[in-house]
């Protein structure tokens, strides 16, 4: 429990510093400045998340209780990690060559002070799996902790001496970023022992069919709210979007919880399988639920009192798009706590396609959405996709895992 305090304690200061760059970015550059930066990560992000072909999890996959091959394959993966990195480069270079509404959006000096958080954002969906496989989470959190205190330090910085410089701030920004994914890094290069082996393609193409449905759900999952702010920019302005964005980061400070609590279950499953945790699994989803509800509770009595700010008006008002948008964390809650359970029991197809299909939809619905009800419109589609997400990974849990006296069972293997 001690180590799961920590946890939360270094994701809540991870969640805590992406909060505060977006306050001193609000207060220096204004929505429209917001809607800058939040259309920049959402596309090299959505080209990350594509292109990391969920290698964490392919390596929790292919070597589950397999410490031999944990220690052989890992310098593979760091190193396919890399090239999936300068590929969601290069896309989201691509992208704004051959789009006019990115190019209305993102200057070119901008775009390429964005283009090198692929190599954060890559990392960030596949170094935790990486780090939980090897029992290491709490190293590679005050990894996390003292690379994010470097960029509180520059937000000082900018805060203390008013630059108002955009492109320089997202440089800074991205290369703090990229710094705290190099010593993670680094760490497991010196850290991890065994002989690297060169993994055969049979053995490759393999990991990368068992984890293909994985793969899928998990874009469906991560790259919906990311879809939302690129298509919506065709349809919003800047302000807008960034208003919108502001919605989502504070929701994604409540979503902190439940994944720091998959984190934890995701560490089971490499070590001893979700069966023989059945009593920390149930401890965890009661815990997470209550932090949650506390949590948004207080964001919403607290956000009236930011917008009041003189530097904040341009905010006014987003309390009601919070209120909107914290229908999605039951969702959200219950897919963090199930997707790790699904993965054990081999059973991802059935998820992985409703996720894909609860995407497509909602990206049909969303131009309409944005056109009638502007900046709302995005928060309505977001909190759908995770309703429909609640109501799917609920019918599957009642289909496919029994729970008796606090023990799980799977009813399907």
């Amino acid at each position: 429990m001690k180590r799961y305090l920590f946890s939360i304690f270094a994701r809540v200061f991870l969640a805590g510093s992406g909060f505060l760059v977006f306050i001193v970015s609000a207060r220096l550059f204004g929505a429209e400045g917001r809607g800058v930066i939040s259309y920049g990560v959402s596309l090299f992000a959505f080209s990350s998340i594509i292109f990391s072909f969920s290698l964490g999890k392919t390596f929790i996959a292919a070597t589950s209780q397999k410490n031999d091959l944990k220690s052989a394959y890992i310098f593979s993966f760091l190193a396919l990690n890399f090239l999936a990195s300068v590929c969601a480069s290069l896309f989201g270079v691509l992208f704004w060559c051959l789009s006019e509404s990115a190019q209305s959006i993102l200057t070119f000096h901008e775009l390429l002070a964005f283009s090198i958080m692929p190599f954060f954002f890559v990392w960030s969906f596949n170094g935790t799996s990486f780090f939980a496989a090897f029992l290491k989470t709490t190293r590679q959190e005050i990894i996390i902790f003292f690379s994010r205190l470097l960029l509180v330090i520059m937000l000082g910085i900018y805060l203390y001496f008013k630059l108002v410089d955009v492109r320089s701030f997202i440089f800074a920004y991205s290369l703090i970023l990229v710094f705290g994914v190099m010593c993670e890094q680094i760490y497991l290069f010196f850290n991890i022992k065994g002989h690297d082996r060169f993994i055969s393609r049979e053995f490759l193409a393999e990991s990368f069919r068992k984890t293909f449905w994985p793969h899928l759900d998990f874009l469906s999952f991560n790259a919906f709210p990311l879809i939302l702010i690129v298509m919506s920019g065709v349809f919003l302005s800047k302000a807008a979007l960034g208003r919108a964005n502001f919605s989502i980061q504070l929701i994604n400070f409540v979503f902190l919880l439940s994944t720091t609590a998959n984190i934890r279950l995701s560490a089971y499953i490499s070590d001893v399988g979700i069966r023989q945790r059945s009593q920390q699994f149930i401890k965890l989803l009661k815990i997470t639920f209550a932090a949650s509800l506390a949590l948004v509770l207080m964001i919403y009595i607290a956000l009236p009192m930011m917008t009041r700010l003189s530097f904040f008006s341009s905010f006014d008002g987003i309390e009601k798009l919070f209120l909107w948008i914290s229908i999605s964390v039951p969702g959200y809650m219950l897919y963090q706590f199930l997707n790790p359970i699904w993965l054990e029991a081999s059973n991802m197809q059935w998820t992985a396609k409703s996720s894909f299909v609860n995407l497509v939809i909602n990206m049909l619905l969303l131009p309409f959405l944005v056109t009638y009800y502007g900046e709302l419109g995005i928060v309505l589609s977001f909190s759908l996709f995770h309703v429909v997400l609640l109501v799917v990974q609920w019918l599957m849990f009642r289909r496919l895992v029994h729970v008796n006296d606090g023990a799980i069972k799977f009813k399907i293997q």
